[in-house]
């Protein structure tokens, strides 16, 4: 089975809130699920517009180090938000979800032509 689990859904509602639907998964018996992940909240996307007026849909901090040693009380560095994302989800959902999908299915609709 594939499920889904944005960046957008969890800031809206929190990072527990699907945790007993994935309780009731394992009790009957759906096992090796697989989890779409990404698509950032868009107060954690990036602001840049690598195409002329057309935002990116990447998350804001991808290129900064994942890891910070616990600086802020976490062990992921707190302005790489796809970090932190991946952590919080992952760190909960591993007993449920064997297979991690990221960014189901990226497309090239926004990609600019820059040689023509």
């Amino acid at each position: 089975m594939r499920t889904a689990m944005s960046d957008d859904f969890v800031t809206q509602f929190g990072y527990d809130y699907l945790l007993p639907t994935y309780d009731y998964y394992g009790d009957i018996g759906l096992t090796d699920l697989t989890l779409i992940v990404g698509f950032p909240h868009s107060s954690h996307q990036e602001q840049t517009e690598y195409c002329p007026g057309i935002q990116s849909e990447m998350f804001a901090g991808l290129y900064e180090p994942i890891w910070d040693g616990g600086v802020n009380g976490t062990p992921y560095n707190d302005d790489n938000l796809f970090a932190a994302y991946m952590y919080e989800v992952v760190t909960r959902y591993t007993p449920y979800v064997k297979f991690w999908e990221i960014w189901n299915e990226p497309g090239f609709d926004y990609t600019c032509l820059l040689y023509t």
